[in-house]
């Protein structure tokens, strides 16, 4: 969705929002909202990548279209919120990169989004009554029988999404098993797009709230208002620091080695 706009109708500060972590790529535009304050800000449009996106300069181009739709000119983009996985190997490097790219030629400011925590807001909803001290984990980068999981705890009843999470067990390489007892009593919610065989019958017999498949991907919107908040926190990177999240190598480089060796 575009809210339709008159040429040079949104005009200050406009932020970009690219998440490109999964299978299938978004991108998210808004206004900043305030100086120095996450709030105040306005979701203006989300559009969906061509699937067979294959080179960073698709995304610069779908960039350019959604801002010229929107009436944005170059000057007013401020600030990119990019998501840095973990996920898929090209599309990440595909949205980093061009984020790189706008950044260097246009001098907007980075905001790197973690993308377990994207992933864990698809858990934090009204209909799913979250207490406060209730935890949701989001899970991702499946492997054999572990995934790269973190754990977040319901703090208060204000915020983002209508609920203010607090991250209390950080991201790490677990089994299921390992999470559960990670996350303790309190876990109500698991975010994650594929899980290991098993855990979902595991997580329902404990009376946790499964999402999984199209539940439980990263939007571009979520990517939005998180980064919109990092930057209301003045968390900023350099371009040259800015990286993707990298937890395993990739399957092929795995299959390699195992039939072959490690390349010396």
């Amino acid at each position: 969705m575009c809210e339709a706009n008159k040429p040079n109708q949104v005009r200050g500060c406009v932020s970009l929002a690219i998440e490109t972590s999964g299978r299938t790529g978004c991108i998210a535009v808004g206004t900043c909202g305030e100086v120095g304050d996450g709030s105040g800000g306005k979701l203006l449009c989300v559009k969906e990548l061509p699937r067979s996106r294959r080179h960073n300069i698709d995304l610069i181009q779908k960039v350019d279209e959604v801002l010229g739709e929107l009436g944005v000119v170059n000057s007013d983009l401020k600030e990119i919120y990019v998501s840095t996985g973990p996920g898929s190997f090209t599309g990440l490097r595909i949205g980093i990169t061009t984020a790189k790219i706008l950044a260097m030629v246009m001098g907007v400011k980075l905001v790197e989004v973690p993308t377990l925590e994207v992933v864990m807001w698809n858990g934090v909803t009204d209909d799913l009554q979250l207490e406060v001290g209730d935890r949701v984990a989001a899970c991702l980068n499946l492997k054999r029988d572990t995934v790269y999981c973190a754990v977040w705890e319901k703090v208060n009843h204000g915020g983002e999404n209508g609920a203010m999470m607090r991250k209390v067990v950080d991201p790490e390489l677990r089994d299921i098993a390992d999470l559960v007892e990670v996350a303790g009593e309190k876990l109500r919610v698991v975010v994650g797009e594929v899980l290991p065989e098993g855990a979902e019958a595991t997580l329902v017999e404990r009376g946790v709230k499964v999402l999984s498949g199209e539940e439980a991907v990263g939007r571009a919107a979520v990517t939005w208002e998180v980064g919109r908040r990092l930057a209301g926190e003045g968390k900023y990177v350099d371009g040259k620091d800015l990286r993707a999240a990298y937890i395993r190598e990739p399957e092929a480089v795995t299959l390699w080695n195992m039939r072959h060796g490690p390349v010396k």
